[in-house]
């Protein structure tokens, strides 16, 4: 029964025949209402007329007492409806089709090519966006129609025409909960011979896409618009699969190459977009606001860091990174900020003596980051020179100590190109900067939040990051704290 659950989903609920009818119909429901201003009432959906009325009925081609259907919009979709003339595929995106990871380590890619299509589900999670992320379609093939003159002779297409289609994940059959009563009377779980999740987790990972449905004739225009946005909305790419299964083989790869280039003139179509689809480039794991885990009272003295911190990484490294150092960078300064919390409310640096970079500064970060089960070590020799420390993931984390400070933007300029060259020893460009500097004044005394910040490292040969903590020292206690001159 559970496999006939699986097969059925897979060759009769989700058949892309089957989904874009059942679209269509979700459409032509959300175009009536449209049309007629007014929602459908519980009534009015359980009226007892079979299913061909129903579809008169809402093309406005007949009425039912006060229930009354659509005008023009909602014939046209009612009546491609009554004579089975469906959209069809015009593009398909799902995880198995994102390209360009095929030269990553395979569990990097694996990892990696798992949360870009998270980023795309979730965006993507309900079905006012997946009909927000139609129309955004519908209008950029039709700017494209208008700037493209081989595209031109294509018939324009009208806005319901175009249907962004995503599954549930309905089609799961889980082996827990499943009981059969044995010879004795006795209720156990079923003893099955196969496993149930392996079969649900290989449709979702090797079945499951999601559909863009568009009339035949207009299905080239609307992949071309389908393709540029999702690269500049989510940054993926999806490989020559995508194009196959919707029978798009017979468009050149040169005629893409050639469409996307006008389109940049024409500025729908960004030079990275554009580069990205002719070379099969992917934006690698961006980080999102969400994504970052620091302490809910900095939240407090500044509500927009998560979102300050991915909006930096985004400007100082805008091609991501894989999935495994993704990973260890959000961890990395999660236990970074906790650990400066701790050792601001102990008040280690308050005095007013130098900390000693080795023994006092990294010993105490060490300390903090261990007590939160933080394995990091110090001292490895790498690159003929030994590292403060490292991370997990092999993130290099370079500690500095500044005298008295008035620019907080130029302090110890060369700590971020010593970190560069031990993190290129593990093929890693980012790495962590802590500097411990001395406030010249009491305005220079930053609160937490304001210690954390993410900068590009201007002029490396190669793109690089890095994320820098600063930590005041010989500053007395709060109680002998003074107005700024």
């Amino acid at each position: 029964m559970i496999i006939g659950r699986v097969l059925l989903y897979d060759r009769v609920y989700f058949h892309h025949k089957v989904r874009s009818a059942e679209a269509m119909v979700r459409l032509l429901f959300r175009v009536v209402e449209r049309e007629r201003k007014t929602s459908f009432t519980l009534r009015e959906l359980l009226s007892d007329i079979n299913d061909d009325s129903m579809t008169y009925l809402l093309s406005g081609e007949m009425n039912l007492g006060e229930m009354t259907g659509g005008v023009q919009e909602s014939r046209e979709v009612g009546g491609r409806i009554r004579v089975r003339r469906f959209y069809h595929r015009a593009f398909a995106f799902a995880e198995r089709f994102l390209a360009g990871l095929e030269d990553f380590a395979p569990q990097d890619a694996t990892d990696t090519r798992s949360m870009l299509w998270q980023h795309v589900l979730d965006a993507l999670g309900s079905e006012d966006a997946l009909e927000a992320f139609a129309e955004e379609i519908f209008d950029l093939s039709q700017r494209l129609h208008d700037a493209i003159p081989e595209i031109g002779s294509l018939p324009k297409l009208q806005r319901y025409e175009v249907i962004v289609d995503m599954t549930e994940d309905r089609v799961v059959a889980s082996s827990r909960g499943v009981f059969m009563r044995t010879e004795g009377g006795e209720l156990n779980y079923a003893n099955l011979f196969f496993n149930p999740d392996k079969w649900s987790d290989a449709y979702k990972t090797q079945k499951k896409c999601g559909y863009v449905f568009a009339p035949r004739q207009a299905a080239k225009l609307v992949a071309l618009a389908t393709q540029i946005l999702l690269f500049q909305k989510f940054g993926v790419l999806m490989g020559p699969q995508a194009r196959h299964l919707c029978k798009l083989e017979f468009v050149p790869m040169a005629d893409w190459s050639d469409w996307l280039a006008k389109a940049r003139d024409k500025q729908l179509c960004s030079p990275e977009t554009l580069l990205a689809l002719t070379e099969e480039k992917p934006l690698l794991v961006q980080f999102r606001a969400r994504d970052f885990k620091i302490p809910d009272g900095w939240l407090e003295l500044q509500a927009n860091l998560k979102s300050r911190l991915a909006d930096e990484f985004q400007v100082a490294f805008a091609g991501g990174f894989v999935a495994s150092v993704h990973e260890a960078v959000i961890s990395g300064i999660e236990h970074i900020c906790y650990a400066m919390e701790a050792l601001e409310k102990t008040g280690e640096f308050v005095k007013s003596e130098r900390p000693d970079e080795k023994r006092r500064l990294q010993n105490e970060i060490l300390k903090a980051l261990n007590a939160r089960g933080c394995a990091a070590i110090e001292g490895t020799e790498v690159s003929g020179g030994e590292t403060d420390l490292i991370l997990p993931g092999n993130l290099i984390v370079e500690n500095k100590v500044a005298g008295l400070t008035t620019d907080l933007q130029s302090l110890k300029p060369d700590a971020p190109w010593q970190a560069r060259r031990y993190a290129l020893a593990f093929n890693r460009r980012v790495f962590f900067v802590i500097i411990a500097y001395r406030p010249a004044a009491e305005s220079k005394f930053l609160s937490l939040p304001e210690r954390v910040s993410v900068l590009p490292l201007l002029e490396s040969p190669e793109e690089s990051v890095y994320v820098r903590f600063l930590i005041p020292w010989g500053t007395d206690t709060p109680s002998k704290a003074k107005t700024p001159a």
